[in-house]
């Protein structure tokens, strides 16, 4: 998936990789996926890892918006109550400023409703990230998975957010695009480019994430630099 995405966003590999390369070349991918969310969405202008998080979360709950009112009474108090159920998930103090960013005196139901309604709901839970960093940003990825088998998508939105997902979208979008024009947002094209682009900045937000909320492993560390400078190695050898 690094070698993927590092090909995708063109960030150039090392033929050998040091401890000390892969951290560069993690914080280079990230960059250049900020990078690549300003040109695609005109609506970002963001500099940091924490401003992109934010800024594909509020997109994702603007889709969410559009299929809620797609949806029957009872399936849209179903979404309510696994909304609400989410958001308890929430730190007090993370529950509090969401709270106030939808300028509410309780996450009721009702407040949860028109949250979603008005599309205060992600902007809301954008600032949150914004200010608590990546642990409101995975709560509310949980809360996106759990809704998508309440609206009737396909492919569950969890699916797409781990990172195995990652390396078979990476290695042929096409494979499982279709399932993401659910989420039109990010896809203003079917060509293979304009695919990656508008879900790379998605992906390496999750990764991000995902490393955010564990302990790093170095063992595992090493055996991805072993079986790279192997493999580096063994190509150069094929190619002379």
């Amino acid at each position: 998936m690094l070698v993927e995405l590092a090909e995708h966003l063109e960030v150039p590999l090392p033929q050998s990789m040091t401890a000390g390369d892969f951290d560069d070349l993690g914080k280079n991918i990230v960059a250049k996926a900020i990078v690549t969310l300003r040109k695609t969405d005109k609506e970002f202008n963001g500099t940091s890892a924490n401003e992109m998080a934010s800024h594909v979360l509020k997109k994702l709950f603007d889709d969410l918006q559009n299929r809620f009112e797609e949806q029957d009474r009872e399936s849209q108090e179903k979404i309510v109550e696994a909304i609400r159920k989410g958001i308890g998930e929430l730190p007090e103090d993370q529950k509090k400023r969401l709270q106030d960013e939808l300028n509410v005196d309780g996450l009721t139901n009702e407040a949860v409703r028109k949250a979603i309604v008005t599309g205060s709901l992600g902007a809301a839970f954008a600032v949150v990230v914004e200010v608590a960093g990546f642990s409101a940003y995975m709560v509310a990825m949980q809360v996106l998975a759990t809704v998508t088998g309440l609206i009737g998508i396909t492919l569950p939105f969890a699916a797409y957010t781990t990172l195995t997902s990652m390396m078979a979208f990476l290695a042929n979008p096409l494979i499982i695009g279709p399932a993401f024009l659910v989420f039109g947002y990010w896809l203003t094209s079917r060509g293979n480019r304009k695919i990656r682009d508008g879900l790379t900045p998605v992906l390496v937000t999750q990764a991000l994430a995902n490393s955010a909320m564990g302990e790093r492993n170095d063992e595992q560390v090493r055996d991805f630099l072993l079986v790279y400078n192997r493999s580096r190695l063994s190509a150069s050898a094929g190619n002379s």
